[in-house]
């Protein structure tokens, strides 16, 4: 079961998050056929989006991640809303990335290094919260690291660690640890030596809290709560019959005559919804 553990660490000066989310990627593989370079690539946004879902305060509230580097794999696409509800969406998803002489993928291929990284906060209200900032290696976990940090003002380090082979996920896990404020410059140092120990977390044998308690806790670790994320899509009928009348009657009608039925698949579960001529005019016809 995929686990995302919040914690206060070095005195309450720093929040570390640990999250573990192989069910959830490996849900998005099987929904989406993803190939293995875009698996690893949907990993690092789906763990970014379930931390981003974690500290959401209402039900209204939802984040969305939009990574467009102008890479093989296109735009790219995280959504995650309060309890833990996650999805994402990859314009090219069969794209397939060389591998190094490790063996590794080079994800920056696929994300792109010439673009932005955008989080859209949506309390709920009229108009969301929109941030934006460049890229800065397409590597996904150093690109919001410095969001974070020159973006919302708070300091952060972020280790992402994905491993997939064939199609079958290995690893799935992040590690996200933010300064919060007045943080003293000696836990600063020492937090940067323990995250250097995170390179590669596609490689641990521990799960996220273990490895957590393994570095922080002869440091003094205060648990907080435990979230349970999944891959969830909440697209539904009412949703999509909502899409086909946003074209218009006659339009929509044309659609349907030309192709024979307007078919509407969603991008963050593979579901096809499908509308042929007497279901078009019966929509309208409802109005």
């Amino acid at each position: 079961m995929d686990k995302l553990y919040r914690s206060l660490v070095l005195d309450a000066n720093v929040a570390a998050t640990g999250i573990d989310l192989e069910d959830a990627l490996q849900e998005a593989v099987d929904r989406l056929s993803l190939s293995d370079t875009a698996a690893i690539a949907a990993g690092r946004v789906l763990l970014m989006t379930a931390f981003l879902a974690s500290i959401t305060k209402s039900d209204s509230e939802r984040y969305t991640v939009i990574i467009d580097g102008k890479g093989g794999l296109g735009q790219i696409i995280g959504r995650g809303d309060k309890g833990g509800s996650v999805r994402c969406s990859i314009e090219h998803p069969d794209f397939v990335c060389d591998t190094d002489r490790y063996s590794r993928q080079s994800i920056r291929e696929g994300v792109g290094v010439d673009g932005t990284l955008t989080v859209i906060h949506d309390l709920g209200l009229k108009e969301p919260y929109i941030g934006r900032t460049p890229l800065v290696n397409g590597e996904i976990s150093d690109d919001f690291a410095y969001y974070f940090t020159f973006s919302q003002q708070t300091p952060s380090a972020i280790a992402l660690g994905v491993a997939v082979k064939d199609s079958k996920v290995k690893k799935c896990m992040g590690i996200i640890t933010q300064l919060l404020p007045s943080c003293p410059d000696q836990i600063i140092t020492m937090l940067e030596d323990i995250v250097s120990e995170f390179a590669h977390l596609e490689r641990s044998e521990y799960t996220a809290k273990e490895l957590l308690q393994e570095y922080f806790g002869h440091l003094g670790i205060d648990w907080l709560e435990e979230d349970e994320p999944k891959y969830d899509c909440d697209c539904n009928q009412d949703k999509m019959d909502a899409l086909v009348k946003s074209l218009g009657r006659e339009e929509a009608l044309d659609i349907a005559r030309s192709e024979g039925r307007i078919e509407v698949v969603c991008e963050f579960c593979n579901r096809r919804y499908r509308y042929m001529i007497s279901d078009v005019e019966r929509l309208f016809d409802g109005q």
